[in-house]
């Protein structure tokens, strides 16, 4: 390679990295499990409600429950929060969520892939105590953070 192609590389390098953008995608999202993301758009484009069940190793600590669309996710979401507010409030609480939720297009060349995995049924298990909440919860996290998974979710054994 020549000096002036090599020059031209490195120019080339120097215009990509300082694109915020471009380097936020390209090398961050290195760092995410494409196999993550193919389970999370499954979910997504699925055109009956699907629920998986998974474990995902974050941070030292095991999160296992139902894999679950973004769509049903907001929509659960939505009840969730309604339900803590006055009668009066309530329509209105689940119409503010509901405007949050990312709007996807058709256009699959458009579309980002998925940054982030939603549980149902969630349950955080650390060391060996006993999994926070014990009865499951709603769970949003960053596909960029999972260390690791498996399909099947945890539970605890009663000892009797």
């Amino acid at each position: 390679m020549s000096d002036e192609q090599v020059k031209s590389r490195i120019d080339a390098l120097r215009e990509q990295l300082s694109d915020d953008i471009y380097t936020k995608t390209k090398w961050e999202g290195r760092q995410t499990d494409w196999l993550v993301q193919w389970f999370a758009a499954f979910v997504n484009d699925a055109e009956a409600e699907v629920s998986i069940p998974v474990t995902f190793t974050i941070g030292g600590n095991l999160v296992s429950g139902n894999l679950i669309s973004e769509a049903a996710y907001f929509e659960n979401l939505a009840s969730n929060f309604a339900m803590a507010l006055p009668d009066v409030a309530k329509d209105a609480g689940k119409e503010l969520i509901m405007a949050l939720q990312p709007k996807l297009t058709a256009d699959e060349d458009d579309r980002l892939a998925c940054q982030f995995v939603h549980l149902k049924n969630a349950q955080v298990f650390t060391g060996a105590s006993q999994p926070v909440p014990s009865i499951g919860t709603l769970w949003r996290g960053k596909i960029s953070s999972v260390e690791g998974f498996s399909l099947g979710s945890l539970s605890v054994a009663s000892q009797n």
